[in-house]
């Protein structure tokens, strides 16, 4: 009956889908697979046909790996009779998404399904990029502190595991406000981002350096045992700051501060993450530009 009807309102039915800008393809359930009974416009662009398929399978139309996979899909659909939702990435790297829906007529047989898809790119960039500002500032592109408490708690769980130890760190620039007040907001924020990009250069790719707020950085030194190590970075971190930041043929000289602390499995990271602050705090009272590690004087 279904079959009958696409056949008699066929011309009608071709000219309502074609003004779609989704790509629609109607597909008869047959013993010979998924059979074209319709397909619009957009449909045959984005599938690259050619061709008259009407009549067609899947199989006599589509390269056998693209046909084998749409099958399956069809096939999934049928199944469990409710609409299917699936993705896929095409050669020029847009996503498509495909809702296939089952088509029944007085039986829950399903007889046919449509198939509609649309192009999805934009939707998922902005989620990626929707997902990437959750977890990363947007003024200097590093770990922001949501990021940076993720990768403590992943650091802190191995660390109980292996016991090989981590190092915190806290660090803030010298002085900062002087910049703002001096140069603008703007001019400060041209700073933290070409600092940020000099103190990344002195780290491991392992290392992870999140800003956490105005000029406050944070940074994880994973499975570093000996404190000789964790101090050459330290030190290439206040070097780095060395030469002078140039703003409208203006020589401006910036250092920074660092606390640093170890990982301690009878204290929780709020404890630690404390500890390196306090550390970068008695830094701050013992004339800055340097590093202090924390001891139990510190506070």
């Amino acid at each position: 009956m279904l079959k009958e009807l696409f056949v008699n309102l066929r011309d009608e039915f071709q000219t309502f889908i074609d003004c779609m800008t989704d790509a629609v393809f109607v597909m008869q359930v047959s013993e010979d697979g998924f059979i074209y009974v319709a397909v619009n416009k957009e449909g045959k662009s984005r599938a690259n046909i050619t061709e008259d398929v009407i009549g067609k399978s899947l199989f006599d139309v589509l390269p056998e790996d693209v046909a084998a996979i749409l099958h399956e899909q069809y096939e999934e659909t049928c199944v469990e009779n409710r609409p299917m939702s699936y993705e896929f990435k095409r050669i020029n790297g847009c996503v498509d998404e495909s809702i296939l829906s089952p088509i029944t007529y007085k039986s829950n047989k399903v007889e046919f399904v449509l198939c509609i898809t649309r192009d999805i790119t934009k939707k998922k960039l902005y989620e990626e990029y929707v997902g990437h500002m959750a977890f990363h500032d947007a003024l200097t592109g590093l770990p922001n502190r949501n990021m940076f408490n993720r990768k403590l708690e992943e650091e802190y769980l191995r660390y109980i595991e292996t016991k090989d130890p981590f190092t915190i760190m806290y660090l803030d620039f010298d002085d900062f406000k002087q910049v703002n007040d001096r140069f603008g907001h703007e001019a400060g924020d041209e700073l933290l981002r070409e600092f940020a990009i000099r103190l990344k250069k002195c780290m491991r790719s392992k290392d992870t350096i999140a800003r956490i707020g105005g000029d406050e950085f944070t940074v994880l030194l994973p499975t570093l045992k000996d404190e000789e190590q964790v101090n050459a970075i330290a030190l290439r971190m206040i070097h780095s700051m060395d030469e002078p930041w140039v703003y409208e043929d203006e020589k401006v000289f910036v250092t920074i501060s660092i606390g640093l602390t170890w990982s301690d499995e009878n204290s929780n990271l709020a404890e630690m993450l404390k500890r390196a602050d306090q550390a970068l705090y008695k830094t701050k009272n013992h004339g800055k530009n340097n590093f202090t590690w924390y001891e139990a004087d510190n506070g």
